[in-house]
């Protein structure tokens, strides 16, 4: 769950893994974040402020605003500090 959340910037993913971090499995939330911080110093070079989602509608791709690498180094750091 952490992985899909720690790039989308809204209000509801913050806090979903803010009670990740403070009431889930402290061992899955250490792998979660190494894993996330792999995947994050790889793509410092192809930042993109908006990624589009096909949510494999008929209607147009879901435009989802993204945190920046740092924001998102930033949720990691704070993950890794939680509980």
């Amino acid at each position: 769950m952490l992985p899909i959340l720690i790039p989308v910037n809204h209000r509801a993913a913050g806090d979903m893994m803010f009670m990740i971090g403070q009431f889930g499995s402290a061992k899955e939330v250490v792998i979660a974040v190494q894993e996330a911080a792999e995947r994050l110093f790889q793509s410092f070079a192809t930042y993109s402020e908006e990624t589009e989602i096909d949510d494999n509608t008929d209607t147009k791709p879901i435009r989802i605003r993204r945190n920046t690498p740092m924001q998102e180094l930033k949720t990691l750091i704070d993950l890794s500090a939680a509980g």
